[in-house]
């Protein structure tokens, strides 16, 4: 068994998982006047999100939470 979490893009949620295991990154970027789009520009360059930049600037911009149904 491997510790490594199999994450298949474009399922249901995987935006947000992905977000949210590199959430502390994001936050320190944008506390150093990174705009978002740099910041993800350089995650998916990395290989670390493959999402959408329209999920991406949703919880960037705090706009998503667990509960966005409301």
């Amino acid at each position: 068994m491997t510790d490594e979490i199999i994450l298949k893009p474009g399922t249901a949620g995987s935006a947000r998982v992905e977000y949210y295991i590199c959430r502390e990154t994001v936050e320190n970027l944008l506390a150093q006047d990174y705009t978002v789009r740099s910041i993800y520009d350089y995650l998916k360059k990395q290989g670390w999100i493959t999402c959408c930049y329209c999920s991406f600037c949703a919880y960037a911009n705090g706009r998503r939470s667990n509960d966005w149904r409301r």
